[in-house]
This record gives structure tokens, sequence and C-alpha cells, in this order.
């Protein structure tokens, strides 16, 4: 059993005229206009096909198919629909209309499951229109209250609350039902997949993710009149440690990468010493341990190596590694040798919605290829090929767990 690899294609491409950018990007913020009509596609989409199409609190989709009740064990099949600014057209979609490329398959070959399967639309994955990312998926999972959603602003002073109303329900859909487990698929993001020419990438776990922020300390001067052995630069302080932060990333490549992307200077005027230097950095690893002592790491940099002693750290968020389900993971790493395609296991850089449901019920993320390891970005991109062996390892996966989930 195949998917229809021109019919998904053709969704792919009709759907990306909600919110076209250029020719080939979108820019989809969650309940802007372009994220209500896609939102109606889908649900137009997936009733038309027979499916129960519910939202919850906080505008989540939900397409119920194969179902005898609500208490009939369900695969639960997802990802997100909303894009970064200036985003691409797969980051996300294709693991939602793939799950209803998967469901026409099963109409047309008349495919009886044991399970019902929930085709989902998590609201704001991305996080930029609204704060938090993976908001929907969050609160459905019990990790976020309805209040913080419901009061999130856009930089417009918009609530969600309000912008989502005739979006959502007074329903919490996810405890009405009995979720088996979740399957999400993706693009990678990155370009390991396609460098070394492998179809899929087996997710076995997200790395765990620390923000610092860290901020040096100087004196404002006047540049025109302050020779530089008389100054103390707040900006040259940073720039030292950047390299020595930058050594120690490289030494310890294999289990941390670290991203130093925002800066702020102050005063930030061209002819003033500056007073102020904060440094944003972004911390990667699939080792807690890692992640655990990066903070001192960073503290000993700056005292030792550096002799710097007029500086603060602080840690602004940190989220553990979250490890997928043994279980998903085997039956991926056997679905994709059953239909001849080749698959390695990787550790997924980003957060997905795939993260919160982990913490709830077995969960298992399968990735293809991306043209250069593009994302959030109008030239992302994959091939026809990258989304049939994605869309029928997902369908694969769902054969293989209905004979096995809940035995």
């Amino acid at each position: 059993m195949h998917i229809n690899i021109q019919r998904l294609w053709d969704d792919l491409s009709s759907t990306a005229q909600f919110g076209k950018v250029q020719e080939t990007g979108l820019t989809r913020l969650t309940f802007d206009q372009s994220d209500k009509k896609i939102r109606e596609w889908f649900t137009t989409t997936c009733r038309n096909l027979g499916g129960i199409v519910r939202t919850d609190r906080v505008g989540n989709q939900y397409a119920r198919f194969f179902s005898l009740n609500d208490q009939q064990s369900t695969i639960l099949v997802g990802s997100h629909l909303d894009t970064q600014p200036n985003g691409g057209r797969f980051d996300g979609i294709l693991g939602v209309l793939a799950g209803i490329e998967v469901i026409r398959t099963f109409i047309d070959k008349q495919h009886t499951l044991k399970h019902a399967i929930e085709i989902i639309n998590w609201t704001n994955e991305e996080g930029a229109r609204f704060y938090p990312p993976m908001m929907g998926s969050a609160y459905a999972c019990g990790h976020l209250d309805l209040n913080t959603v419901l009061q999130s602003k856009d930089k417009d002073g918009y609530l969600l609350r309000d912008v989502s109303e005739g979006f959502r329900s007074d329903l919490d859909v996810l405890t009405t039902i009995k979720p088996s487990c979740y399957l999400e698929l993706h693009i990678e993001q990155g370009p390991v997949l396609e460098k070394e020419k492998i179809n899929i990438g087996v997710v076995t776990s997200i790395t765990g993710i620390s923000w610092f922020s860290i901020r040096f300390f100087g004196k404002a001067r006047h540049a025109g009149t302050t020779p530089l052995n008389y100054r103390n630069d707040a900006f040259i302080k940073a720039a030292k440690f950047t390299i020595e932060f930058q050594k120690y990333l490289i030494e310890n490549s294999d289990n941390i990468i670290g991203t130093i992307g925002k800066i702020e200077n102050i005063p930030n005027t061209p002819n003033t010493v500056p007073e102020e230097t904060i440094l944003y950095i972004d911390i990667r690893s699939a080792n807690e341990e890692y992640l655990n002592n990066v903070g001192s790491v960073i503290e000993k940099i700056i005292r030792l190596k550096m002799s710097v002693n007029d500086f603060e750290v602080k840690k602004i968020s940190s989220i553990s590694p979250t490890n997928f389900s043994s279980l998903l993971i085997s039956t991926i790493d056997k679905s994709i040798q059953e239909i001849g395609l080749t698959g390695r296991h990787i550790v997924s850089g980003a957060g997905h919605d795939a993260l919160q449901l982990a913490k709830q019920i077995p969960t298992g993320m399968i990735f293809v290829p991306c043209e250069d390891g593009i994302s959030h970005n109008v030239n992302e991109n994959i091939l026809k090929e990258y989304a049939e062996n994605g869309a029928n390892s997902l369908l694969k996966t769902i054969l293989n767990l209905d004979e096995i989930i809940d035995e």
C-alpha cells in the first residue's frame, strides 16, 4: 500500500497560496487571515473524507477517522500549519497534509484499522506571533494553562483570545479520547540526511535547550578623546568571550552546540565607548549534564581565561532533552526497511510539538531531508520524492503500530 504522491504534492502546492510571499515562501502567522483560511481548508477537507472535526479551547484542530467511539484507542498524527515570517512551505505543513493523504489512502484501499486515527493541526507551534512556541500542544498536554494562552499578546497588542474567536471551542479534546501514541512527520531542517543521501531520519530525541544572557560592564567614555589603554570597553570583553566560548564549543562539538544570536550594546552610539554589552546565548544538547554545567563553564571562561570580574550571567530558560519511545523508534526502523528505504537515527536540534506529547504518551518522529538544510526561509524546499518517502514511511508505521500498540 502506497500513498498518492501527486495528490499530496497538489495539496502542498494549492495550500501554499494561503500566506504566499515571494514565489516560494509563506508568512502564515497564528490566527491571521491566511492561517484562518488554511484552518477552514483543513476542516472542509477532513469532513469531506468523513472525519469528525473538532477544535479545543486554544484552537487546536482534531480530525477523527475510523472511530467507533471516543474511547477507542487512537493513533495521533500531527504537526502544524503556521509558519515563521518569510518562512517555508514544508515546515510542519508536510506532517499535517501527509497525515490527510494517509487517510485518503486507507479509504481508497478500504483498509480497516483496529485504532481510530486523529489528524491534528497544533496551534502556534512556531511562536512567531504569540509566545511561547509549541503553545497548542503544550496546553493540550497540560503543560501550559489556558489563561496564559488566551492572554498572550502579539507585537501589536492583540490578544490570542480575541483573534481566535470562532476558531476554538469549550472542549478539551485530548482528554476526551484515548490516545495510544503520537507520530509526527517533519522536514529535518538541517543538512545531515541530504549530505549523507539518507531517505529517512528516525528521531531518537530532541535536544534540551538553555538560554543565557551575559552582561559585561564597562565605562562610557568619549570615543574620540579616550586612548585605548584608558578604556574599560564592555564590547571588547564580550568579543573576547565570544572567541573563547567558540573554542569550548568546538572542543565539545559532539555533545553541545551554541549560538550567540543577539547582542545589545549600551548606549549603542558610534562615538561612545560601550558601557554595557549583553550577549544572548542559545545552547542545545541531548546530554543533560552538559546543559546543566554550561552556566559554570561560562563563568570559568570569563573569570579564569579572561580575568574579568564585572559581569553577570543569567539563565533565561531551560528545557530538558526529550527521549522518544523505544517502541516507536524500532517500529519506524522496521517500517522503512520493509518499504526499501534507507534510514539513520538522528537527534533533532529543533523543538517540535512531539516534545510536548512525548511527556505523556509514546511518541515518534520521522524526518525527511530538505535541500541544503534550509528552513525558516522562503527558499526552504524538498524534492517530491522526499515527500513521498516520508508519507509512505508514516503510512507503513501506522499500519505496523495498529497491529502492536496496546497489545
